[in-house]
């Protein structure tokens, strides 16, 4: 199947973003590239939001290119693929990590018992994780099974049009602005999970790309007037990026409100132009969107790695070396494992089960496909 090497690329860039933001704070500390690490470590978070955009708008997009072909959506199918890609990728790293408690940590149940029970339910966002980073994957699955529902309704009553598409967005806009205005007020100190990690906070962001999906796929017209101001979105849209590194969003209580409204705005300007730039319609794979290719499990096991070298093997490296720890050394080492773990992973994990899927579940592009086969050969002529 042909991938999309852009969009690929824009995978490559959150996940990287992400695994930077992770960096230890002494990396801070490098002499000559210090304050560059300080800068990635504080605004690297910004790479979920584009992976929630990414999200948005590639997952709408199959549900748009089924109802173009049939006016009407299969619920089930799209729940089960959705399942294949997320589920078992996800369980191999609960597993792991229980095992790992399990075997290291008498007792460990009483204390991990909501953790583990949030991951495996996917309400790790709401009531507690193992993992600080697969609030993520919550938010996802919220908005998986949120746009079947609504998409199943309006294609029910065949009302799936921009003024509809909008105003879904804006009334998640509004909604997410709203609790991110009351967690802000209500905060005495600066909390991550409620003013980041709740899914009703973070739905604008996946509906930002289903909005811009939706004109890929219905309305060119409303992207090509988008192009024709580029010269200035274009600039302004990097400016609202560049505020994330520049203002900590721990200590300016306006950050949490105003850039997680404006992060995917920015990035969906950006996606688009370069999206339809010439330059880039026929990109050929390059090093971020190889990385991209695997960017869910590495970004699954980019923190078990992480919290592995750092927590573990580096000290107790250095410790049997008596020297102290190495961090322009720790930097290489964290990435490039990091990278390579979930390259594996994906290989022998999330990519056999992707194979699988388009046998018990095969999409709407597989199913014209098959049934281009099957007529050459005299077979059954309509996959059903």
């Amino acid at each position: 199947m042909h991938r999309n090497q852009v969009i690929d690329a824009f995978r490559g860039i959150a996940v990287l973003l992400v695994m930077l933001s992770h960096l230890p704070v002494e990396t801070t500390g490098i002499p000559f590239v210090g304050n560059l690490f300080f800068y990635l470590i504080r605004g690297g978070w910004i790479g979920v939001d584009l992976f929630f955009v990414l999200s948005g708008y590639l997952v709408s997009g199959l549900l748009f290119i089924e109802y173009k072909k049939y006016n009407k959506i299969d619920p089930k199918r799209f729940l089960i693929r959705r399942g294949f890609k997320i589920y078992p990728s996800f369980w191999v790293l609960i597993i792991a990590t229980f095992v790992l408690h399990y075997f290291k940590t008498p007792g460990f149940w009483a204390k991990e018992k909501i953790g583990f029970l949030g991951e495996i339910l996917f309400v790790q966002n709401y009531v507690g994780y193992v993992w600080g980073h697969t609030w993520s994957l919550a938010v996802e699955e919220h908005f998986y099974l949120l746009l079947t529902f609504l998409f199943f309704i309006l294609a029910k009553k065949e009302i799936i049009k921009l003024n509809t598409i909008a105003g879904i967005y804006l009334i998640l806009l509004v909604v997410a602005t709203f609790f991110r205005v009351k967690y802000s007020i209500e905060a005495n100190t600066y909390s991550l999970v409620k003013q980041h990690y709740y899914s009703h906070i973070r739905m604008d962001a996946l509906f930002a790309g289903v909005f811009l999906s939706y004109c890929n796929h219905f309305n060119k017209e409303v992207i090509a007037r988008f192009l024709k101001y580029k010269a200035y979105l274009i600039p302004c849209a990097l400016g609202v990026i560049s505020l994330n590194f520049i203002y900590a969003r721990d200590t300016n209580w306006w950050v949490p409100v105003v850039m997680l409204s404006l992060n995917p705005i920015a990035f969906g300007f950006i996606m688009v132009y370069l999206l339809e730039s010439r330059g880039l319609k026929n990109m050929k794979s390059n090093f971020l969107s190889y990385i991209g290719k695997y960017s869910y499990s590495i970004y699954l096991w980019h923190m078990p790695v992480n919290s592995l070298l750092y927590a573990t093997i580096f000290p107790f490296v250095f410790r049997k070396l008596q020297i102290p720890m190495n961090f322009p050394f720790y930097i290489i080492c964290y990435l490039f494992s990091a990278l390579i773990v979930g390259i594996v992973m994906s290989k022998i994990i999330e990519y056999p089960f992707l194979k699988l899927r388009d046998k018990v579940a095969p999409s709407v592009s597989l199913k014209k496909e098959i049934a281009l086969n099957t007529s050459k050969t005299g077979n059954i002529t309509v996959a059903k």
